[in-house]
């Protein structure tokens, strides 16, 4: 297995930094950056206010819960995770068990934190913290 070129793994400079869009959501910017090899390139950064929040929840015959929902950019009714985006200053799992509850009617009686990712690293730096519950208790 080969290890990626060199310039793969440096950082980049910024140069200049440019606001293009600002709303409730997101801010949008451009950065000027030099990379390694020492080319220039404008780079479209987009900055959540908060982060997003999911569940992988079992039920008992460890079967994934999944909800579908029309989504506009892919322009599709897609399968997805349970989740939404956290109020400001809401802590992960308080987030993700109200995003269950108004998404499915599904709340868990056992909860386990299983970790955060990045949900887009190459535009974005918001996070996803997944929280397991691994069997309903109830759908409301």
């Amino acid at each position: 297995m080969s290890d990626k070129p060199k310039n793969l793994l440096r950082p980049w400079k910024r140069l200049a930094s440019t606001e293009i869009f600002d709303n409730k959501w997101m801010r949008v910017q451009i950065d000027r950056v030099e990379l390694p090899d020492g080319q220039p390139y404008d780079y479209t950064l987009i900055h959540r206010f908060t982060d997003g929040v999911a569940v992988l929840l079992f039920d008992d015959q460890n079967r994934v819960l999944l909800e579908r929902e029309y989504r506009y950019p892919v322009d599709s009714v897609i399968w997805q995770l349970p989740g939404g985006i956290a109020d400001p200053n809401e802590e992960p799992l308080t987030a993700i068990q109200r995003e269950l509850a108004e998404e499915t009617g599904y709340v868990a009686d056992k909860w386990e934190y299983l970790g955060a990712f990045w949900d887009n690293p190459a535009m974005s730096a918001m996070k996803n913290p997944h929280v397991s519950g691994p069997r309903p208790a109830q759908q409301r």
